[in-house]
């Protein structure tokens, strides 16, 4: 508690220095006083965040495993007809995995069968009735580049 008053008189003291405070108003300790659940919060993080590059992490064995885990709950899904399922999997996958580079064969193995596929693209559409998404994953030469993310309204 004294820790609290400490920093709210300090605060105070810096209103009044620079002239932001008020003589006829209470000070910030009077108030804290009144209202003993007033806690001065932190505006630094509690939890800082990792300092690895994401391109560097979704590298790490750990991470291809869990994404390829992931990928298989994306084509198990798919292949019972669960779209809920398979949608909310592949927004997973996709917040964490980069599949450029990764050659056609390989998308389409983790994957499943695609919903549409040219020699352009692959699309896998989860199209839930009242919406939906759809990823399509541009090809060229046989490899991955961009993937575009569409919805379905």
């Amino acid at each position: 508690m004294n820790a609290i008053l400490v920093l709210l008189s300090a605060v105070a003291g810096a209103f009044i220095i620079t002239g932001c405070g008020d003589s006829k108003r209470e000070s910030v300790e009077q108030q804290a006083h009144k209202q003993p659940n007033v806690h001065a919060v932190s505006s630094k993080p509690l939890i800082q965040p990792p300092t690895i590059p994401p391109q560097q992490m979704q590298n790490t064995p750990n991470n291809e495993q869990q994404n390829r885990l992931i990928a298989e709950k994306v084509a198990l899904a798919r292949s019972q007809n669960d779209q809920f399922a398979a949608l909310n999997a592949m927004h997973q996958l996709m917040s964490a995995w980069k599949p450029q580079g990764l050659p056609k064969g390989d998308l389409l193995r983790l994957l499943g069968p695609p919903t549409r596929t040219s020699d352009q693209a692959i699309d896998y559409v989860f199209d839930q009735g009242r919406g939906g998404w759809e990823w399509s994953f541009e090809i060229k030469n046989g490899i991955v580049g961009d993937v575009l993310k569409k919805s379905l309204d």
